[in-house]
């Protein structure tokens, strides 16, 4: 079973008055919550779509992340960093990021590939 991210929640349920009067701007009044509220949007990017957020990274800032880890891949077993400038939209009623650049080298190779590094370190 797969849980709805409280953000995509949050705008699904929130006032639609406001909304429904007008084209919705990309990004909402309070893009630094949506940015560090965004974990499980889809990503996509120039080509299509690029995986999952998985998990947001703080470095420079407590209220706003630095970096947006995405899962990518069939199983989603590769994981890339997407920079939070790179982040071109934020759809939290459609649980969409759009970012201006593909996705960077892996940070982390798949399960499948640690197993078999494991049984080669092995033999």
């Amino acid at each position: 079973m797969r849980l709805v991210p409280r953000s995509m929640l949050l705008a699904l349920t929130g006032d639609r008055s406001a909304r429904d009067d007008g084209p919705q701007s990309p990004w909402p009044l309070d893009e630094d919550y949506w940015l560090g509220h965004c974990e499980g949007f889809y990503v996509d990017g120039p080509a299509g779509r690029l995986g999952v957020v998985e998990r947001l990274v703080y470095r420079s800032r407590a209220d706003r992340p630095d970096i947006v880890a995405v899962a990518a891949g069939m199983w989603r077993a590769r994981i890339a960093e997407v920079r939070v400038a790179d982040v071109a939209e934020v759809w939290p009623a459609q649980g969409r990021l759009v970012v201006r650049t593909g996705l960077g080298p892996p940070i982390r190779a798949s399960v499948w590939s640690r197993w078999q590094d494991g049984l080669r370190g092995s033999a």
